[in-house]
């Protein structure tokens, strides 16, 4: 028989399950503003049903309602495709941040870039064959040449300074994802403790999200939850989060790379005894991307380094300054007379362009030589070339280090032997 309370009973649960629906609505109204607060809702259900006779059979009466569970209005395959979305915005987000610098760098818009000073060493250039016997003339090519080479340098050493700081940074954000991992790994012992009585710990779980969503943004991530409720963190194949448990990436000890003038690190797990991990998005791949770009840039300065230390140089070679006898066959960059670390004296640095078609190597040879004079025929000039020192390879910041106007003409008089005309 039915209990004489059944039907109060009943009107409790309804109120007790209002009443818990209005708690809700306040703690989601109150956490509107809080990030990572995800809104939570009451699931209710009818309670079990109970079988009473009638006049015309059995009948079921109901119980009132029952709360079923607290959860959140939270979509697991909305949140694995953000962290993926997140990653690559980010990713992107770094990229043009470097690209703003590197525009800086070889910003023309105020004439003070490498290009405003090509074009000035030009016309300095063309208004020395106007005026060869000038004396200002030749001075202005000296000028512009050196104002070109500052700029070519400046602007490598600022390039070689935001790779410094983007290896920087890159440790910054290393530091960030492993708190991030530690406190999720954390929160995964909290959560696992707090769902032991079957409840979902809601707000934990909102925590331990926003980190993985701050997560995200560093490198790409894909989540894994168990049966437990704890989060299994994996990247490229590596579990940075395995419930209480977490990974430590860091900085290698630096790698001297005397090709770019720098420091290089990669980045290693500790606790696997220094094996590398390769981000594939996300900020650390922006930056480790964005290092790379950096030096092919220093590579394209090597490049026009280099083409006035050969090309340039054989122009200028063939041309003499007012006295043909003595400075015919001069570099105008780079190194004429010097001595070298054995104590032999060459009478020019011989430069020569080499490219590997095969692996794509690219370096710019460097040797000393003995230079000949002769004069078969009047008023004409015969030049010898010998290399014989050993020679030097060169590749990028080596060879913007070795760009300069030659020390012959920069010393007093000096002018006097920039090659103006032709051997005649």
């Amino acid at each position: 028989m039915r209990s004489t309370f059944a039907g109060l009973n009943t009107m409790v649960r309804g109120i007790q399950n209002n009443q818990l629906s209005l708690d809700t609505t306040g703690h989601n109204i109150t956490n509107a503003s809080t990030e990572g607060y995800s809104r939570q809702r009451v699931d209710s259900a009818a309670t079990n049903y109970q079988e009473r006779p009638s006049l015309y059979g059995g009948v079921y009466v109901g119980g009132g309602v029952d709360t079923v569970a607290l959860n959140r209005a939270r979509n697991v395959y909305a949140d694995k495709q953000f962290w993926s979305e997140n990653s690559a915005q980010n990713f992107y987000k770094t990229y043009k941040t470097n690209y703003d610098k590197v525009e800086t760098i070889f910003n023309d818009s105020k004439k003070t870039g490498i290009l405003n000073a090509m074009q000035q060493f030009y016309s300095a250039w063309v208004n020395l064959s106007n005026y060869a016997s000038n004396a200002a003339s030749r001075t202005s090519v000296l000028t512009k040449g050196n104002n070109l080479v500052d700029r070519i340098k400046t602007a490598a050493k600022q390039l070689q300074g935001q790779i410094s700081a983007q290896y920087e940074e890159v440790g910054v954000q290393l530091s960030k994802l492993n708190n991030l991992t530690k406190e999720i790994a954390r929160l995964n012992k909290s959560i696992a403790l707090a769902e032991t009585n079957g409840a979902k710990a809601n707000d934990l779980r909102d925590k331990r999200d926003l980190l993985v969503d701050k997560l995200s943004e560093i490198t790409n991530v894909n989540v894994y939850e168990d049966a437990n409720g704890q989060y299994t963190v994996v990247s490229n194949g590596m579990s940075l989060v395995q419930r209480e448990q977490s990974l430590t990436l860091e900085l290698s000890k630096p790698i001297n790379n005397e090709q770019y003038g720098i420091s290089d690190f990669s980045i290693v797990v500790k606790e696997a005894g220094g094996i590398g991990y390769v981000p594939q998005s996300g900020i650390l791949k922006a930056l480790q991307d964005t290092i790379v770009q950096d030096k092919g840039h220093i590579d394209k300065l090597a490049d026009i380094a280099a083409t006035l230390l050969t090309t340039f140089n054989d122009v200028h070679k063939l041309g003499v300054g007012i006295d043909k006898d003595q400075t015919s066959w001069m570099n105008f960059f780079g190194q004429n007379k010097f001595k070298s670390a054995t104590g032999t004296t060459y009478d020019q640095m011989q430069y020569t362009w080499h490219e590997d078609t095969t692996t794509g190597e690219r370096w710019l040879e460097a040797a000393g030589a003995k230079v000949t004079r002769s004069k078969p025929a009047p008023n004409k000039t015969k030049v010898e070339t010998t290399v014989t020192g050993a020679p030097d390879k060169l590749r990028s910041m080596q060879i913007i280090d070795a760009l300069k106007v030659s020390d012959e003409l920069t010393a007093p008089g000096g002018q006097n032997l920039v090659a103006a005309r032709q051997i005649v």
